[in-house]
């Protein structure tokens, strides 16, 4: 009677100690989509199945704030056979790829996004066993983005504002890695004369006629300068010779936007290759330049004269204004605040003349170019959209 009560308590204490051995399931969603979680247990007669509801994810500036549930209920000794996942959008989340064992005391699990219309549940247990390779420069989250058109563009990565950006000339490649995110790529035409900045990116194109004809011109003179006045001539030109409403058509085809873009699963489930896209189209232009006559470049070479005698005025008024300060200095000594005063005001002459100099230097460079190539004429415009073609997924 003694043995049987002893061993009564010692299976008491052996169930005891195992209905309490694994921690409830605990799954943590990476995907914006929410829904319900299901689990279910090897043994489905003393284990029934749990469901319950999970958030989906928040996207940050940069990156993704996941969403966790856990199950209502202990587990006990249940061992996890499946996890699965039912969004609450189908339209949008069309495959779920559950976790599935023949049994496993795992309790954490994860909803990873594998393309923006997949989702694939995997244990930390895997997570934890991949192993980050070297060799991800060309892994996802980001993109490779090719610019096939013969334009300047600037392409950038936006969300709430503009987060990445670059110039890109014909045939180079914006390659970057970005958070496991969605995004708008953006693209339009830049004028080459801009240097790029965070706020010229955000900003929408307003006067884009002027940038599309620098870039035309551009790759057909060798110096900047003169691309740039004969793209200013053209603006002018083009006004009146293909009409306001080409300009019209002209300006929005130097855009273009393609939304949400997802930039691939983070590390440990890296796709090899990030998403790749190319861009192409964009408004075309073709030039003839049209030679001087003898009295055009006979006003062109007379006008060259007046300004290089601008600048001799400038450079002379420079030097009386040096000697007129060597000989104050050798005066009566005046108070600090009357010699600063005078500093001051003789520095901002000085950077004045020096503006007008270069900015003197720079027509003279402009007209020696039209007189070398002569006066530029529009004879075709088409105003072919820019295009953003998805022409690799995450792989």
């Amino acid at each position: 009677m003694k043995i049987c009560k002893t061993l009564v308590i010692v299976a008491t204490l052996t169930s005891s100690t195992l209905a309490y051995a694994y921690d409830r399931v605990h799954v943590t969603n990476y995907s914006t989509m929410g829904g319900l979680a299901t689990v279910h247990y090897v043994d489905h007669q003393v284990c029934s199945k749990d469901k319950f509801r999970i958030a989906g994810a928040t996207i940050v500036k940069n990156g993704i704030q996941p969403a966790h549930a856990w199950t209502g209920s202990k587990r006990g000794e249940c061992l996890v056979k499946k996890v699965g996942f039912h969004p609450d959008d189908r339209s949008k989340i069309t495959e779920v790829n559950g976790y599935r064992s023949s049994g496993t005391a795992y309790h954490k699990f994860s909803i990873m996004v594998r393309t923006p219309s997949r989702v694939r549940i995997v244990s930390e247990h895997e997570v934890k066993a991949e192993k980050r390779t070297k060799e991800t420069k060309n892994m996802s989250p980001g993109f490779k983005i090719h610019n096939k058109t013969d334009l300047n563009l600037t392409v950038s990565l936006d969300q709430l504002g503009c987060l990445y950006y670059q110039d890109l000339k014909p045939g180079e490649t914006f390659d970057r890695t970005t958070g496991a995110v969605w995004f708008t790529i953006r693209a339009k035409v830049t004028s080459p004369e801009n240097e790029l900045s965070t706020a010229k990116c955000a900003l929408p194109i307003v006067k884009a006629v002027g940038a599309a004809m620098l870039v035309a011109v551009a790759p057909e003179l060798s110096a900047r300068a003169a691309a740039i006045a004969a793209g200013k001539f053209l603006v002018k030109q083009a006004a009146t010779q293909v009409g306001k409403d080409l300009l019209a058509d002209l300006t929005k085809s130097m855009s273009v936007s393609l939304y949400g873009q997802y930039a691939g699963p983070p590390y440990p489930f890296r796709c090899t290759h990030k998403p790749e896209y190319n861009i192409t189209g964009g408004p075309m232009m073709r030039i003839i330049y049209m030679p001087l006559t003898a009295k055009e470049k006979a006003e062109k070479e007379a006008k060259i004269k007046e300004l290089k005698r601008d600048l001799s005025r400038i450079a002379m008024g420079s030097m009386v204004a040096a000697q007129k300060h060597i000989g104050r200095g050798m005066g009566r000594t005046r108070g600090p605040s009357s010699y600063n005063r005078r500093e001051d005001a003789e520095k901002r002459a000085k950077y004045k003349r020096a503006g007008e100099s270069d900015q003197i230097e720079g027509q003279i460079s402009d007209i020696q170019n039209l007189i070398k190539k002569g006066t530029p004429k529009i004879v075709k415009l088409t105003t072919n959209p820019l295009r953003i073609h998805k022409i690799n997924g995450c792989k």
